[in-house]
Parts: C-alpha cells; structure tokens; sequence
C-alpha cells in the first residue's frame, strides 16, 4: 500500500486503514485513512456498512 494521510492526526504512514468514503455529487469522491494510532479512539466515521465493519474487523485483528 502506498503512503496514505491519515484523517485524524495528518501523519504520513503505510500503515492505515480505510475510515470512511466521501461521495461527491459532481465527481469522483475520495477515501478517508485513518492510522492504526488513531484507530482505537477514533469513532466510526457516518458511512456505509461494509466500511464499517472492515474497519471493526481489522482493529479487532490487531486487539
């Protein structure tokens, strides 16, 4: 994976996680990253479930 910026904290890391999409109306929208840092005191983001439950998943796997 490339290195992503993570939404929270703005730290440039290859290790992140997908925290959320941001759909946009008149164009391609874009992909919230959240580091594993952040991660466990960061609330899901508003998003659909499968996000969401990615997310639970890979915390958990790191727990």
């Amino acid at each position: 994976m490339n290195a992503m910026t993570c939404t929270e904290c703005g730290l440039l890391t290859d290790d992140t996680v997908v925290a959320g999409r941001v759909h946009a109306a008149t164009g391609p929208g874009h992909t919230l990253y959240i580091c594993r840092q952040c991660l466990p005191h960061t609330p899901p983001y508003p998003d659909d479930d499968l996000t969401t439950l990615a997310r639970f998943q890979s915390w958990r796997e790191n727990q």
